[in-house]
């Protein structure tokens, strides 16, 4: 299931982060970061809102969830 979230992982290396930057954002390890971007965990709505505002700070885009995780 690697690579389910495939632009997210884009948008991601576009802010210049690593999983451990993202990892810290919304308040988990970098294992379970790892577990949720590759598909074997969900995001919590709270984790997707918190990615989606912050990528969109970093890079002045504005983006839906839908775009980010689906």
């Amino acid at each position: 299931m690697i690579g389910v979230y495939q632009k997210l992982i884009g948008y991601r290396h576009m802010t210049g982060c690593i999983q451990k930057d993202f990892a810290k954002l919304i308040g988990v390890s970098v294992t379970s970061y790892q577990a949720k971007e590759s598909g074997k965990t969900p995001f919590t709505d709270r984790e997707k809102k918190r990615i989606r505002e912050f990528i969109q700070t970093k890079l002045g885009k504005t983006l839906t969830i839908d775009e980010l995780f689906f």
